[in-house]
C-alpha cells in the first residue's frame, strides 16, 4: 500500500473504534465524564444523626467507664490466667469472662463511632 493510503487506513480505523467505544459506553448507560456516584446517593456523612452537647458528654462518659471497664477485667483475666499452664483445660469462668470482653470491646468499638 502507498504511504497515503496507509494513513487514511489508520485514520479510519480510529475513528472507528471511537465512534465505537461511545456507542458501547451509551448502550451500556455510562457516558464519558469520570464517575458519579448513583442517583439519589450522596457522597459523605449528610446522612449521619447530630448529636446534642448533652448526649455527645453522655456518650463520652459511657465510652470512658466502658473502656476502664474494660481494662480491668483484661488485666484480671490476665492474671487469672498467669497461673494457668497451657496444657490445662480453661476453666468456664475463664470462657465467659473472655465472652464479656469481646461484648464490652464490641461495646467500646460502637461508642468510638459517631
Amino acid at each position: 500500500m502507498e504511504p497515503t493510503r496507509r494513513a487514511l487506513f489508520r485514520i479510519s480505523l480510529g475513528l472507528a473504534s471511537a465512534v465505537y467505544g461511545a456507542w458501547t459506553m451509551h448502550a451500556q448507560g455510562r457516558l464519558p465524564g469520570g464517575v458519579h456516584p448513583p442517583r439519589g446517593m450522596s457522597l459523605g456523612p449528610t446522612n449521619s444523626p447530630r448529636l446534642t452537647p448533652a448526649e455527645l458528654r453522655d456518650r463520652a462518659a459511657e465510652f470512658r467507664s466502658s473502656l476502664e471497664q474494660l481494662c480491668s477485667s483484661a488485666e484480671a483475666l490476665k492474671k487469672e490466667l498467669n497461673g494457668i499452664e497451657a496444657a490445662d483445660v480453661f476453666s468456664v469462668k475463664v470462657y465467659k469472662e473472655a465472652e464479656s470482653l469481646e461484648k464490652l470491646g464490641k461495646k467500646v468499638k460502637a461508642l468510638s463511632k459517631l
